[in-house]
């Protein structure tokens, strides 16, 4: 005879429910590559290329300028 209350069955099957759907899926623990998206076209095209959004002098000169803050920033603080 179980001397197992009602009240913890009924815990314990809620507790053993919401673990099962916690649950990684198998694809999830076996993928080597768990990509999200796709790194090809279905068609098989290759895939579009675009331009970059701002011309490189611009990367250039925030290049320049964030090392000038750096370096004022260090000299200030030695």
């Amino acid at each position: 005879m179980k001397a197992t209350s009602p009240y913890l069955a009924a815990a314990a099957r809620r507790v053993s429910l919401q673990i099962a759907t916690l649950r990684a899926p198998v694809y999830a623990t076996t993928c080597e590559h768990p990509y999200r998206f796709a790194r090809s076209r279905s068609d098989g095209l290759p895939l579009e290329k675009s331009k970059p959004v701002a011309p490189l002098w611009k990367d250039i000169l925030a290049g320049v300028l964030t090392m000038f803050a750096i370096a004022v920033v260090v000299v200030v603080l030695t």
